[in-house]
């Protein structure tokens, strides 16, 4: 994914930060989800809920009747809801990922220890698309769970779709150095 060099050290800030989640924005959510999401959705740290309400009220501007593709950036980081949430552990984690291969994080979610919760964050999407999948989402939103941090070439979603979904991961980043 082609991301700012900003997009993860702001994302930490973000989370540190923890950002008061508003009733009416996640209300707001709530009546673009269905059931079954609305739970995984609960499980999501209010910093991370936060962020994806931005996200989607980011994508509602360029595309407002286009429910699928609000869902998906609502949903993007679905699987983090499985992984821990502090904020050192996931810039731990992240700055091991830049080291060790998908393979060997995928065997570490199942092993013990901190070696489990680092693998449990670096595959948080695909562990969210199968989580999307098993609610019922629509195949759009599982795939793009999946995707969000592919390189664009490598993307089974509409490109055009996927680059208004990036581009509004990254502007609510960067609304945080404001």
């Amino acid at each position: 994914m082609r991301r700012s060099a900003l997009h993860l050290p702001l994302r930490f800030l973000e989370t540190v930060r923890k950002p008061k989640l508003q009733e009416v924005d996640d209300s707001w959510a709530h009546s673009k989800l269905s059931p079954s999401e609305i739970d995984l959705w609960a499980n999501l740290s209010s910093a991370d809920r936060h962020h994806c309400i931005s996200v989607a009220k980011n994508v509602e501007k360029s595309l407002p009747n286009d429910q699928v593709v609000i869902k998906a950036a609502l949903l993007h980081d679905i699987g983090k809801s499985e992984a821990s949430s502090s904020a050192l552990l996931r810039a731990f984690a992240t700055i091991i990922g830049f080291f060790i291969s998908k393979e060997l994080a995928h065997d570490w979610m199942n092993s013990r220890a901190l070696g489990r919760e680092v693998g449990q964050y670096l595959c948080y999407p695909s562990v969210g698309a199968e989580l999307l999948k098993l609610a019922g989402s629509d195949p759009f939103v599982c795939a793009w769970a999946n995707e969000h941090h592919f390189e664009q070439q490598n993307w089974t979603v509409d490109r055009n779709l996927g680059r208004i979904l990036e581009e509004a991961d990254e502007k609510t980043n960067w609304k945080l150095r404001l």
